[in-house]
């Protein structure tokens, strides 16, 4: 089936896709992996046919079954006999393969550039392709520890708190998305043009998702750490946690918000004060929200402008009148089991947000 709704036969033994206004028509995934996968998500959610090469299992590693699911929605799956006739119709192919093992299935991305100029490469890989991590074997924890998030998340005197799932892939998958479309926007019809490779790593999402350590060190020096006055403060409630984030200038805000006596110990005065004194300043937080709502914090908290937010749980989420009312996430029907819920595309066109209508990975046919 085309983006337009239309079928042709090609001769590739599926469905071709028929020009139109849009940027990328269609995409060729030669692997499954969460960085690419995902980039082939939002692409589908843009109206390209997506075709995924994952191999013979039901549920191709590195995937899990929940995540080849999600991932492999709005897709058709591919056998390796097909990626021949399908590269030189595509306008975009995703891989986390090296050269060598794509070089094993007869592919030289270098040749298929030169004679499809119009093709956008995205390229992805966990720890990068390049320089001193390119050698080094690692995942999701490997990427956030390397990326430096690892040191700012937890207990000054614990461990670091992983995230949870696989945030640092995902986040590199919806950055080679960026890249891709930025790519394919620049090229020109029929005009020969320089590569138009794009690609990404975890490890390189994840730095960047840490803006704020890179924004105090570029300021004056300050590296964070878990457990500086500078970081986030977690705060429990009667039902959970908030998150709070201040300046020094933010002080008297803070104090406002909780509304309790106790923050205005001499201790807490200055920045230097409540570094030194970090437990009692925990135990002065929780007692002044102690017997409130985490959703009440929140909105005091947006009424002084202080970035703060509630840690919601999956049923928060469900329930989130904000969620609900731009439809953030929809149904996905498993094969057997109940109906779940997944995030949709995360933009509007036209204030309605695209739909999925399938159950997981098609078959090509």
């Amino acid at each position: 089936m085309a983006p337009d709704g239309t079928s042709q036969d090609d001769g590739t033994g599926g469905a071709s896709h028929r020009r139109s206004s849009r940027a990328v028509h269609g995409v060729l995934e030669l692997d499954a992996h969460p960085i690419t996968a995902m980039c082939g998500l939002l692409l589908a959610g843009t109206g390209a046919t997506v075709w995924a090469d994952y191999g013979d299992e039901a549920v191709p590693p590195p995937l899990t079954a929940e995540q080849a699911l999600y991932l492999g929605r709005s897709k058709i799956r591919v056998s390796a006999a097909d990626v021949g006739p399908l590269l030189p119709t595509v306008d975009v192919v995703l891989t986390s393969l090296s050269d060598a093992d794509l070089a094993e299935r007869g592919i030289d991305l270098a040749v298929l550039e030169s004679v499809h100029p119009h093709l956008v490469v995205g390229r992805a890989s966990v720890l990068g392709r390049r320089g001193r991590n390119a050698n080094y074997a690692g995942g999701e924890l490997q990427a956030l520890a390397l990326s430096g998030v690892l040191g700012i998340v937890g207990d000054a005197d614990r461990e670091p708190v992983r995230l949870a799932g696989i945030q640092a892939q995902y986040s590199a998958g919806a950055a080679l998305f960026s890249g891709v479309l930025a790519a394919a926007f620049a090229r020109t019809p029929g005009v020969a043009s320089a590569r138009r490779g794009v690609s990404t790593s975890a490890v390189r999402a994840a730095a960047y998702l840490d803006w704020k350590s890179m924004a105090h060190y570029e300021d004056d020096g300050t590296v964070l750490v878990r457990g500086s006055d500078r970081g986030p403060i977690r705060v429990r409630c009667e039902d959970g946690f908030v998150g709070l984030y201040y300046t020094p200038a933010d002080w008297e805000k803070v104090k406002a918000i909780f509304r309790d006596g106790a923050l205005g110990d001499p201790r807490f005065a200055s920045q230097a004060g409540r570094d030194t004194h970090r437990d009692e300043l925990l135990a002065a937080f929780e007692k002044a929200s102690r017997g409130r709502r985490k959703d009440e914090i929140y909105r005091e908290a947006q009424r002084y402008g202080l970035p703060t937010g509630a840690v919601l749980t999956i049923d928060d989420l469900r329930r989130d009148p904000q969620y609900t009312a731009r439809g953030s996430l929809e149904p996905l029907g498993a094969v057997s089991g109940p109906t779940l819920e997944v995030p949709g595309v995360p933009w509007t066109v036209d204030g309605r947000r695209p739909t999925d209508p399938a159950t997981g990975v098609s078959d090509h046919v």
